[in-house]
Formats: C-alpha cells, structure tokens, sequence
C-alpha cells in the first residue's frame, strides 16, 4: 500500500511540474505576441509622426 501511494504521489508531482511549465510556455509565447504587437502599434505611430516625405 506504501509503495503504491509513492508512486501515486511521484506521478502527480510529475505531473503537476509538467503542466506548470506548459503554461509558463504558453504564457512567454502569449507575452512575445503581445511584445510584438505593442512594437509594431509604436511603429505606425512613428510613422504618423514623422511620415518619409518630411525626412
């Protein structure tokens, strides 16, 4: 019966570590996108600013 609920127990802990760096990937790859997307809504405005013809 011990034996069994170490297993059971290591298995869990397996896989709750495995879930928590699932999410920790998806939330990078969720934060890189939103990084991205902020870059390029700053660009468009930069380019509002200054538009190539005044350069």
């Amino acid at each position: 019966m011990l034996i069994i609920s170490l297993a059971s127990a290591v298995k869990i802990l397996k896989h709750n570590y495995k879930s928590l760096e699932e999410n920790k990937t998806i939330e990078n790859k969720f934060l890189q996108t939103q990084l991205q997307l902020k870059e390029q809504e700053l660009k468009f405005l930069k380019m509002q600013i200054h538009p190539h013809f005044f350069v």
